[in-house]
This record gives structure tokens, C-alpha cells and sequence, in this order.
């Protein structure tokens, strides 16, 4: 994660480098998988060309495999007691605690079932749209209120590609957004207030 705004011996970041949360909203969007997730639908919209659920395994087995990945990134990339982005299940702080250092990326769908039934150069196409807006940051990204929010704990933007507005409270100090929500000034001040308000705690 690169470190994008400072100020006063505070330090924020914006992280939209995590690209195994990428893969699994590809799959999750080419099999059909976990659709009753609390989440907008992508934007951009990915092709996702010849990708289809591997046959000779039940759904359901590639439902939970999702899920755990899913549950699993999500663990990798927050801190004290939180809920994951799209499940209403709510993880203990430390749940986090015995990751170790060189340990397989958590939730890399692709290290733990390979790419069988996936598109890759569909997914790759998708994702140099994403490099596209990755690392592109709003001029007026500090302004009082948003430093305000740093000041009372807010360290890092994670951000999805996401429709719409969306925002998760991602435990102590992080939070999950969609890149409209981040780019869109009304918006990014509707989830600073949000966070503000102690919302989604």
C-alpha cells in the first residue's frame, strides 16, 4: 500500500493494489457465486469471456470455497474486531493475529484453485481498466473534515470496483469504498460523516 496524504504526524493511506479481492469479484461475478453478499455489482463491468463454473464439482463446494477466500483476505486486512464487507458476520479482534510473515497472500483464488474455469485474458483485460484508475487520487482529497477523520483514527481507504455509493467500516481504523464513492466529492464527504459519526462500529 502506497502512502498518499500526511499531515501533523498523521499518516493515510489509499490501497487499491489488492488484487486477489479483484480476482475473487471476477469469479464471483463469472460462476454466479455468492449473490447474496450485500455488495453493488462491479464497475467497470468486466467480459468475462469464456469463464464458467468447473463442472464434475457441486456449486455448493465452490460457494464455500468462495466464501472462506473471501473471509480470508478480509482477515488479512484488518485490524481489531470487524465485519466483512458483504456478510453480516462479525470477526473477534486477533483474529488476524497468527498471519505470518511470506505466508500465500490470503484469499488468492488462484494460488489456492488455480484458473481452471476462468478467463484469464478476460481477467487481465478487466484488470488493466482497474490500472487505469489505480493510484489516481482526488486533488482536494484533504480537506478539513477529512482530516478531522484521520485526527479520530482513520488510517487507510481501501477501495473496491464498486457501482455506486458504497462504504464498510473495516474495524478500528480502515475503510472499504467504492472508487465512485472516493472520486465523487459529495459522496467521499457522505462516508467521512459517516465515519465521523461512529456509523457501522
Amino acid at each position: 500500500m502506497e502512502p498518499n496524504t500526511s499531515g501533523e504526524g498523521l499518516s493515510f493511506s489509499v490501497n487499491d493494489q489488492i488484487r486477489p479481492l479483484a480476482m475473487l469479484l471476477f469469479v464471483r461475478t463469472a460462476w454466479g457465486l455468492a449473490q447474496d453478499l450485500d455488495l453493488p455489482a462491479l464497475d467497470p463491468a468486466p467480459d468475462t469471456g469464456a469463464s464458467a463454473l468447473p463442472a464434475g464439482t457441486p456449486r455448493s463446494v465452490w460457494e464455500a470455497r468462495w466464501r472462506q477466500l473471501w473471509l480470508d483476505a478480509w482477515v488479512a486486512n484488518a485490524s481489531g474486531g470487524f465485519t466483512v464487507p458483504g456478510l453480516r458476520m462479525e470477526l473477534p479482534r486477533g483474529a488476524n493475529a497468527e498471519l505470518e510473515d511470506g505466508a500465500p497472500v490470503p484469499g488468492s483464488w488462484s494460488v489456492a484453485f488455480g484458473e481452471h474455469g476462468i478467463d484469464v485474458p478476460a481477467f487481465q483485460a478487466w484488470d488493466r481498466q482497474l490500472d487505469q484508475m489505480r493510484g489516481v487520487l482526488p486533488s482536494e482529497i484533504r480537506e478539513p473534515r477529512f482530516m478531522q477523520a484521520i485526527g479520530n483514527g482513520l488510517s487507510e481507504f481501501i477501495v473496491l470496483p464498486l457501482a455506486g455509493y458504497y462504504v464498510h467500516r473495516l474495524g478500528e481504523n480502515r475503510m472499504v469504498l467504492s472508487w465512485q464513492t472516493l472520486h465523487d466529492l459529495s459522496l467521499r464527504r457522505r462516508a467521512i460523516d459517516q465515519w465521523l459519526s461512529g456509523a457501522g462500529r
